[in-house]
């Protein structure tokens, strides 16, 4: 990629048009060097309601665009922006191994000349902010912010180049929206999720620190066996200066943590030793009301918990938990039997005066086999056309 320029325009003004759709920013409003610039425009998205309750960042454009620290200058505003742009694209993210039809699509869109396209957008204020000063300055900053020259090459080895930022040729409109456009480039990098983290969109509303919201996606990257940093690493990337461990833990990292219990399905713990401070993710159980209010996205993050908890507590590698996984994504009404198999399973090991995490691995699971059958009888009693046990969480050679 060539190098990023930063060509922050302070002058950029807004103008309102009505009832005009596709009209360019003029510059420079006091009369002098009055300028339009053409932009090809290809697509343009309706608006649809945030509905979702996750979600989903690619991991190239969190790297790219969300880490490090001159991401710390996006203010809460400017990621409300995102959030919600995000959120817009939701219904055509793709990965190009599960869909490459999608990308022969998106390049027949996007990628028709080797100069950039354009889709176009609009956003409701009031899922903004409903300062209009506050509004134009988040807008006016993701404007300018890793403003630069950029160029992908397309799958048949075409390269097509864009200029700007993540968005450009921004407008008030009367209707309450703002509307912009946004390049080629970045519109791959939000499409194309070919690895991603999901999210919870309404995040971004709950907590109001940026820098709190820039760790959980720092936080997405990092294994669940967690990592060891330095208190120098963490100071540069989030810009800030504590100056030992102990502050670091106490000043910042303690309420990022506090906030991701409430509104996260991902959280962690750390802890210290000298100057190298260690985080540890873990997923979360349940989260506030303020996280979600869909009573299907309260058991997916159940759900997730309880597959990670079965894999870290009992040593399953990915293929051991697969047949666990496929009922908990596939045939939920079969997740009770399942818990209330665990239940018995350590109900015994109490009993027997046995570790729970004694059994690791295949052995793991063909004890557990033996209560899911227990649990799958007494959830049938008296069920005659029930049937033996046809859940297995052994998978089937």
């Amino acid at each position: 990629m060539e190098q990023q320029l930063d060509l922050f325009e302070e002058n950029n003004n807004y103008i309102v048009r009505k009832n005009k759709k596709n009209t360019l920013p003029l510059h420079n409003l006091n009369g002098k060097n009055k300028m339009t610039s053409k932009a090809k425009v290809v697509k343009v998205y309706k608006d649809i309601p945030p509905v979702a309750d996750f979600i989903r960042f690619g991991n190239d454009f969190v790297d790219e665009f969300l880490s490090g620290k001159e991401a710390t200058k996006l203010s809460i505003n400017a990621l409300k922006i995102v959030f919600n742009i995000i959120s817009q694209l939701r219904n055509e993210q793709f990965q190009q191994r599960n869909n490459p039809r999608q990308l022969t699509l998106f390049e027949q869109d996007f990628a028709s000349s080797e100069f950039s396209t354009f889709s176009e957008m609009r956003i409701k204020n009031s899922l903004i902010t409903r300062d209009s000063e506050l509004l134009k300055k988040a807008y006016e900053f993701l404007e300018s912010y890793k403003k630069g020259r950029y160029k992908f090459t397309t799958s048949d080895g075409k390269n097509v180049e864009a200029y700007g930022g993540l968005i450009t040729q921004l407008f008030y409109l009367e209707s309450g929206y703002t509307s912009f456009l946004i390049s080629s480039y970045w519109m791959k990098r939000l499409l194309q999720i070919d690895n991603y983290n999901k999210t919870l969109y309404k995040l971004v509303y709950n907590i109001r620190s940026s820098k709190h919201i820039l760790f959980y996606f720092w936080l997405s990257k990092i294994p669940m066996e967690g990592t060891t940093v330095k208190l120098s690493t963490l100071n540069e990337y989030f810009d800030v200066e504590y100056k030992n461990a102990k502050d670091m833990c106490s000043k910042f990292l303690k309420s990022i943590r506090e906030n991701l219990n409430r509104y996260s399905h991902k959280s962690f713990n750390y802890n210290y030793l000298g100057e190298l401070i260690t985080i540890k993710p873990y997923l979360t159980q349940y989260v506030e009301a303020g996280a979600t209010e869909s009573e299907k996205t309260k058991e997916e993050i159940k759900s997730d918990y309880k597959l990670r908890y079965f894999k870290d507590r009992h040593q399953l590698d990915d293929k051991q938990l697969q047949n666990i996984k496929n009922i908990f994504e596939q045939d939920k009404s079969k997740i009770n039997i399942l818990v209330k198999a665990y239940e018995l399973f350590v109900e015994e090991c109490r009993k027997k005066k046995t570790k729970t995490t004694d059994y690791i691995g295949w052995e793991f699971l063909k004890e557990y086999q033996k209560y899911v059958d227990t649990a799958y009888e007494m959830h049938y009693k008296g069920n005659k056309h029930a049937g033996k046990c046809y859940i297995k969480v052994i998978l089937d050679d």
